[in-house]
């Protein structure tokens, strides 16, 4: 099977496992999917001619994967038949010449059926109103890379983003009887602090407010350790008379 085919049917096995988004999508469920995506193309073998570049450029945005890697993600475009030198009488020349041609077909190959099969997985999920500004008028979304379609759609699906943000907190807020244990509630109470960000930076979670969610959660855990009685007025009377009735001094 060659590169081409694997990689496909890779990308549309990812595709089987994401949901259709019907209407607009939020800025945390365009991550995942973008995340889902890189994860798959990522590990997989690239740039048979140079050895410098990643396949998952195709998903990622410009300026994220120039930061990674060091160097932008070049534009690919089918490679000529040959090279110069395939017919120099020179072997070592020549040699050089016709596998450098394979490294740059196979190459293009690999692109091509990637960006194929990850356009055909985002036209799958989300519906066209959101996106419909692509469209050419012969192309159709032929020629839509899918940086370019994730692009799109995160600098116009913001309408949401306040609904989101205040969703998220309140999430975060009761999320602590949804944790087996202190480790998975700080991670769960991180992840929520990093999507809010990814959502609108500037109503990113404060680290003080999580440290208001925790203290909060500790002391809901805490009350339930106490007597039925002891809550509310009961618990007031307590601390200012002790148990035997009392008064309390310092």
């Amino acid at each position: 099977m060659s590169n081409a085919q694997t990689i496909t049917e890779i990308i549309t096995a990812v595709g089987e496992t994401l949901a259709t988004i019907p209407g607009q999508p939020t800025q945390e469920e365009l991550y995942d999917i973008k995340l889902a995506l890189v994860q798959a193309l990522y590990p997989f073998p690239f740039d048979a001619e140079n050895g410098k570049h990643n396949l998952a450029g195709i998903v990622m945005d410009p300026a994220a994967y120039t930061t990674h890697f060091s160097k932008a993600f070049p534009t690919y475009s089918a490679p000529a038949a040959f090279e110069p030198d395939v017919d120099s009488p020179d072997v070592g020349k020549r040699n050089k010449a016709i596998c450098l041609n394979k490294a740059k077909q196979k190459d293009y190959s690999t692109f091509k059926a990637a960006s194929n099969a990850v356009r055909t997985v985002l036209l799958g999920i989300f519906n066209e109103t959101w996106y419909g500004e692509l469209r050419h008028s012969l192309a159709g979304y032929a020629e839509v890379s899918p940086a370019a379609f994730f692009a799109h759609l995160e600098k116009n699906c913001r309408g949401r983003h306040a609904l989101d943000s205040l969703a998220l907190m309140n999430k975060l807020q009761g999320i602590y009887d949804q944790c087996e244990s202190v480790a998975d509630y700080v991670k769960e109470l991180e992840d929520g602090q990093r999507a809010s960000g990814r959502i609108d930076a500037s109503t990113k979670i404060s680290d003080a407010t999580l440290l208001l969610y925790a203290t909060n959660a500790m002391m809901v855990i805490v009350s339930s350790f106490l007597p039925p009685m002891i809550n509310g007025r009961n618990l007031t009377l307590l601390r200012n008379h002790g148990p035997s009735g009392n008064t309390c001094t310092s």
